[in-house]
């Protein structure tokens, strides 16, 4: 009886010890590596070239303000550009070379279509003395324009003699304001067409009164 007894009580003790066990789990496989994220790249804000000359730019910008601008058609820089002359001369002064040269940066960056050169001169003299010295001046800017580079292609010409003085006083300082030639870039032949026709009327109206 004792061993029956014996045997029975380590069944009893063995089933409760296998009811405490806690569960074999089998590890979970391991996870595949994650590919790596790229960083975000912020693009660098454009580096500001200091200047004092157009001549220290790249060929499509100018100097504006000590700072290398980019040229566009609505840059004011890239406007109309004026030009002076002495009496009876169409010789263009070397103080004025650097608006010019300015001027065909301007042109050869943007390419408009068409360049508008006004010649014009002071009141005095004749009406076909001045038309031809105003001409003389247009293409005295023009050659200059051409010699940097710019097409002859784009290039108008057209005098106003004495017939459009942007000042009318009659003394020197006056004077020197209307002997001048003027750059109008992006100007189209009909534009030159409609402002003679203009002139035109100025000029009948005049007579007649």
């Amino acid at each position: 009886m004792s061993r029956k007894l014996a045997l029975i009580m380590f069944a009893v003790i063995s089933a409760t010890a296998c009811a405490h066990q806690k569960p074999v789990v089998a590890a979970a496989p391991p996870l595949p590596p994650q590919p790596a994220v790229a960083a975000l790249t912020v693009p660098a804000a454009p580096t500001r070239v200091s200047c004092s000359t157009d001549l220290q730019c790249a060929s499509d910008q100018l100097c504006v303000d000590g700072s290398c601008t980019a040229i566009t058609p609505t840059l004011s820089a890239c406007g109309l550009t004026r030009v002076h002359f002495d009496l009876d001369e169409d010789i263009i002064h070397p103080d004025e070379f650097t608006s010019l040269q300015r001027m065909a940066r301007c042109i050869q960056a943007n390419q408009p279509a068409h360049v508008l050169i006004t010649g014009n001169a002071d009141e005095r003299g004749t009406v076909e003395y001045n038309m031809a010295l105003g001409q003389r001046r247009a293409a005295a800017v023009s050659k200059y324009l051409r010699a940097l580079g710019v097409s002859g292609q784009r290039l108008e010409l057209v005098s106003y003699g004495k017939e459009l003085p942007i000042c009318a006083e009659h003394d020197e300082a006056c004077w020197q304001q209307n002997r001048r030639a003027g750059v109008h870039p992006g100007a189209a032949p009909r534009d030159i067409a409609e402002k003679l026709n203009v002139d035109e009327r100025r000029e009948r109206t005049a007579t007649v009164r």
